[in-house]
């Protein structure tokens, strides 16, 4: 019995003997090193099925490209032998203008062309793919085994916070936030010789440590690239990518010291484009010719998600981590659908389609968020300049909201400048939704009903970022120097535009 193996590389498909499950080969193309499924590994062919590979849809395409050439040649020499061998006769009678037409009453009429339209309609099945222009094998049926995934703690924020956090100067400023609910924040810069970044409760405005010794690879390139960086939720750790392209450096913030290295599995020519922690001790990596991977921080674990969409197949900005880290979901452009992997077990857990979108079409994702609290998943589409956001329930998978906003979003909240971060974020009440760092939608008004102003000093390429529901944080500029800072949002008058009553 012969085990189908797939390289999670370089997607070179090949057939090995039963004797060798559980073993270690080399791939015949890229020679990378890749397991053999053991029979209790493989999935059930119930879940994802694998789509082919490149090399055999290219082969597949040069076979047809020849065959058709040949036919071609033989029919253009077997129509000029024809022509030879044909005796001289009478010259050939010339059409008339306006032939008559023939009727044939036994023969129906040919039928007319229709030509295709695309529908992107909600199937019976929820897990059932919608149908739409993809081209490809239909969705598997995927048991829906999804739960809440609350956080461990779900921070408090004090009504009148007050951040101001200088920014440490640099060439290439950079913020980032847990993707968990969180408080901290790591704010500094890459390149230009140091990588120095520093580690702040903002809730509390109080510093927890620095960066200050950690070299990376992108150190000395003036601050044009940014190595791939994530900050745990407690603010403990610090994980970035160090020397080598493929090394993540595990640094204790407080202890300012590294406790360790990660290093990505990879094909020998690969390159990363995701690098996130799920917990404290989880690391998310996936990348060109580097299979998505779950790696312990403080361990040799490591497990591949499997079966998961090709780097082509799937938007980064799509991936999202639940509160407590348990679930990744990515949307499968390829199969129209919102997938959800369990990061232990490295396994699918459930998928859900897309509901009916007028105007009809493949869409693009443009980010996915779970609430704080971990029990619902917000998505925000895009096809042909027009606008969705959907939300699921987490325990049932079933749609709970939807919102067409009659056009491009980015158009009707009128930003100034692009928006570069997380263009959906949830507030903490998860009634309304921060989009594009400039808009708040509104859950049962159903729209965009506040644009939040630009202050006079913004920083045209800063981040904005949901602190509580009466507070965003966001980055200014005074002279040379960067802070992040606090927006006191209006409630009162933002509850009046979603006709509310006033909560006082």
């Amino acid at each position: 019995m012969a085990i189908r193996v797939e390289c999670q590389f370089c997607g070179r498909v090949a057939l090995v003997n039963n004797a060798q499950a559980d073993q270690f080969i080399k791939c015949p193309d890229c020679r990378a090193e890749m397991r053999v499924p053991s029979l209790e590994d493989r999935p059930p062919d119930a879940e994802f099925a694998l789509l082919p590979t490149r090399r055999a849809w290219i082969g597949a395409i040069f076979l047809l490209a020849v065959a058709g050439m040949v036919i071609f040649v033989i029919a253009s020499l077997a129509n000029r032998v024809a022509k030879l061998a044909q005796p001289n006769g009478p010259p050939a009678q010339r059409p008339l203008a306006n032939p008559p037409q023939q009727r044939f009453p036994n023969r129906p009429a040919p039928a007319r062309p229709i030509p295709a339209v695309v529908r992107n309609r909600a199937p019976q099945n929820r897990n059932r793919a919608p149908h739409n222009e993809v081209v490809g094998p239909p969705v598997p049926l995927v048991p829906w085994t999804v739960a809440a995934d609350p956080p461990t703690e779900l921070p408090t924020i004090p009504a009148k916070l007050s951040v101001r956090i200088a920014i440490p100067e640099g060439p290439n400023p950079e913020i980032i936030f847990p993707s968990a609910p969180s408080t901290m924040v790591s704010l500094g810069h890459a390149g230009h010789g140091n990588e120095l970044r520093e580690i702040w409760d903002f809730r509390a405005n109080r510093r927890l440590g620095t960066t200050r010794g950690l070299k990376t690879m992108f150190e000395n390139l003036e601050g044009y690239f940014r190595p791939l960086s994530s900050l745990s939720s407690d603010g403990r750790f610090f994980v970035t990518q160090g020397l080598q392209p493929f090394d993540f450096v595990v640094w204790d913030v407080v202890a300012e010291r590294p406790t360790g290295i990660v290093r990505a599995e990879h094909a020998p020519t690969a390159g990363l484009i995701f690098g996130a922690l799920a917990r404290p001790d989880r690391l998310l990596t996936c990348g060109f010719g580097s299979p998505f991977q779950v790696s312990a921080t403080n361990g040799p674990w490591r497990k591949w998600l499997h079966p998961f969409p090709r780097d082509n197949q799937f938007d980064r900005n799509s991936l999202a981590i639940s509160p407590r880290g348990r679930y990744l979901s990515v949307f499968d452009k390829s199969r129209q659908v919102l997938r959800f992997y369990d990061t232990e077990a490295a396994s699918p857990v459930g998928q859900v389609p897309l509901p009916p979108f007028e105007p009809a079409g493949p869409m693009n994702c443009e980010c996915v968020s779970f609430s704080p609290d971990g029990r619902e998943v917000a998505a925000l589409f895009n096809y042909n300049s027009h606008s969705h956001l959907v939300a699921w329930e987490l325990s049932t998978g079933r749609l709970v909201k939807r919102i067409d906003f009659g056009g491009n979003l980015r158009t009707l909240v009128g930003a100034r400048f692009a928006y570069l971060f997380t263009p959906l974020e949830w507030f903490p009440n998860q009634t309304r939704w921060l989009v594009y760092g400039q808009g708040i939608v509104d859950r049962h008004a159903g729209k965009v009903i506040w644009k939040i102003p630009d202050e006079p000093s913004r920083y045209q390429y800063g981040i904005r970022h949901v602190a509580s529901d009466e507070c965003v944080l966001s980055v200014t500029k005074e002279g040379d120097q960067l802070f992040l800072g606090s927006i006191a949002l209006p409630l009162a008058d933002i509850d009046r535009a979603a006709q509310i009553p006033d909560r006082s």
